[in-house]
């Protein structure tokens, strides 16, 4: 059919009944009415197809999806990619001048630039479909000229630090009636640099002490691009510090017990709950442990900061052997990348040899981009092969994730991971979703059911999942269950509340965020209990299998150029039925720009410390014990 504008530019958008594997559906655009892909296929057209989708025996599907045009006589494929498929799914396809745009059931498109056919009309096929499938429906719409809202340069925030610019400015809105959609493209000194989702943004690609200047158009679903808003910032000088320190470092000072690390310069809280010890052959294992870190605000000149996130585990918390995330000079120019650990401690990767990068910040590692998928080796041989990447609206999208954790042996642990947000394919997102070692593989029985014979080899069927995990249907899918395959313990419920989350200073609001309430051990009978000052998102207090109970206090301090962070101030200790509850006050200097010296003062009467620099026994009142910054290479702290 024709369009009502008369031009050649349109979107073609059309929803998939699928109940059984098998078939061909097409979207068309700039066709001319002999178009067709089925057999050599006719006339001149671009196409984007669903090839044959298929479900598996979980009722999971997965298709190949492919962009192609016809010119000539000639098929040639502009673009492909496996992707999720489902009933009632939606495809699109959007032609304007040298752009096209599809999306399989995803919230964000993939853009290809082509010019080669400049008319012809819309239209749908489908070839070799099985009872049961069809195209369901169809909605052909001209396309939206009119770009969505310029972004405002006076409310745009800035917080500047020497290899890095964080950005935040107030949302666009698309025209009314537009498609919406909106997205944001940022460009440095003229240079692409970067997309974003929402209207924030961090360039990790600055140098200490540089000015540049910044463009950032709000872009709609049919790439039409506002008016670009433009502002110049400089990068801090390298003297610069920054205050905020997360996870656990081997090179710095902390204090805590039963699972607490509280840092002695940055007074953060960090607090992990180990799960999983998954074995793999000759003693080798991997742990995973729910970790939390308490420094989820910054205020200062560009505003108020939410550092936290939420990728399924709770603000604040994560779940991982670690993580590896890139960061870009432009759309497709590596500039460095970050590796975060398992308690979410980050290191800056930025040495580069013939595309193996290390860092220079006490993380011993080398990511090895050469191989595919990436591989993370550390010194005592093992590996991570990064086979995962989060993709779609999660938060934490760019990362990649490790799919294998081998040791120097051959000796290896398998990870599954969930759909990421919007992406619906496997594989996508930071939540694991089951868990294979060396207790998943069968054991050989006389029977040999199910194994099969290679030559004079007999290979075993797939391994069996070592662990489980559930997770509930929120907006951001919560874990929620972990289980074992294999009869141990290692079995656990986990449960949430919603909170409005206000930030620590001005109270202003985030909006909702899951806060996780407990985390119990169904094999053991135990479990962890938790609660958070109101609303912030900072826990306050933590209830231990046992019964005892551990809290803390934050308070709010200002370093110099007015930038704000909250760190600890006090800790308690006491049993649940009652009785004494003793106090221990973290005791941090007043300089103006970094913390260095820190004091943990134990202020009950005759209470027992820890001598950590000669392991012995402290006992009296009023004892210390005491970091300094530049002691954080040698003891944790020392015994005064």
């Amino acid at each position: 059919m024709g369009v009502p504008d008369g031009s050649s530019d349109y979107e073609v958008r059309a929803t998939m009944a699928l109940t059984v594997s098998g078939g061909y559906y097409t979207l068309y655009a700039r066709a001319t009415p002999d178009a067709n892909t089925g057999g050599n296929g006719s006339g001149t057209y671009y196409a984007f197809e669903m090839q044959n989708p298929t479900f598996d025996q979980t009722g999971a599907c997965a298709a190949t999806f492919v962009l192609s045009e016809r010119v000539g006589g000639a098929v040639t494929v502009l673009y492909t990619f496996t992707h999720s498929c489902r009933n009632n799914m939606v495809m699109r396809l959007m032609v304007r001048p040298g752009i096209l745009k599809i999306w399989a059931d995803q919230p964000l498109g993939y853009i290809v630039w082509n010019s080669d056919i400049s008319s012809g009309q819309p239209g749908i096929g489908a070839h070799l479909t099985p009872s049961g499938n069809a195209v369901a429906s169809v909605q052909l719409g001209p396309l939206d000229r009119i770009a969505p809202a310029t972004p405002n340069p006076t409310s745009v925030g800035l917080s500047a630090f020497p290899n890095r610019i964080e950005m935040q400015w107030k949302g666009s809105a698309d025209n009314t009636n537009g498609i919406g959609g909106v997205t944001y493209s940022i460009s440095q000194n003229g240079s692409p640099v970067g997309q974003s989702q929402t209207p924030d943004f961090v360039d990790g690609t600055v140098s200490p002490g540089t000015s540049y200047t910044y463009t950032i158009s709000a872009v709609d679903d049919h790439t039409n691009a506002s008016s670009p808003m433009t502002f110049t910032t400089a990068a801090a000088p390298s003297n610069t510090l920054e205050p905020r320190r997360i996870g656990v470092q081997p090179n710095a000072s902390y204090w805590g017990a039963a699972g607490e690390q509280i840092d002695l310069v940055s007074g953060n809280l960090n607090f992990s709950v180990p799960l999983i010890k998954a074995p793999s052959r000759g003693g080798w294992s991997a742990s995973f442990a729910l970790s939390y870190n308490s420094q989820s605000w910054r205020q200062d000149s560009g505003g108020t900061w939410k550092l936290g996130r939420d990728v399924g585990y709770g603000f604040g918390w994560k779940l991982q052997a670690g993580s590896v995330t890139p960061y870009y000079s432009g759309y497709y120019t590596l500039d460095h990348y970050v590796f975060t650990d398992s308690t979410g401690a980050e290191y800056r990767m930025d040495q580069n040899s013939n595309g193996v990068w290390t860092s220079r910040q006490g993380f011993y590692g080398s990511l090895d981009t050469n191989a595919s998928p990436p591989q993370l080796h550390f010194p005592d041989g093992s590996f991570w092969v990064l086979g995962v990447e989060s993709s779609g609206n999660e938060e934490d999208a760019g990362a990649f994730y490790p799919s294998v954790i081998e040791d120097s042996n051959g000796n290896y642990i398998l990870v599954d991971y969930a759909a990421g947000l919007g992406v619906g394919l496997a594989e996508s997102s930071a939540r694991i979703s089951d868990i294979i070692d060396t207790r998943g593989v069968p054991i050989m029985t006389g029977s040999f059911e199910g194994w099969v014979m290679e030559g004079i080899h007999l290979t075993p069927p797939a391994p069996n999942h070592t662990y489980t995990f559930q997770y509930n249907s929120d907006a951001i899918p919560h874990l929620t269950g972990i289980t074992s395959q294999v009869n141990t313990p290692e079995s656990y419920t986990l449960s949430y509340a919603a909170t409005s989350l206000v930030d620590p200073f001005a109270g202003q609001s985030f909006g909702a965020e899951s806060m996780l309430q407990s985390i119990g051990n169904t094999g053991m009978g135990i479990s962890h209990a938790f609660q958070y000052s109101l609303g912030t998102g900072e826990m306050t207090q933590l209830t231990t299998p046992l019964g005892g109970v551990l809290q803390w206090q934050y308070r709010t301090y200002s370093y110099s150029g007015g930038r704000n962070y909250r760190e600890v101030l006090t800790r308690y200790m006491s049993p649940l039925s009652g009785g004494t509850t003793y106090q221990w006050n973290l005791m941090l200097d007043n300089s103006p720009s970094l913390h260095a010296t820190a004091a943990m003062a134990d202020v009950g009467r005759d209470a027992e410390g820890v001598d950590l620099l000669h392991h012995a026994p402290l006992r009296g009142s009023g004892y210390l014990l005491r970091g300094t910054r530049h002691h954080q290479y040698g003891p944790a702290a020392q015994g005064l």
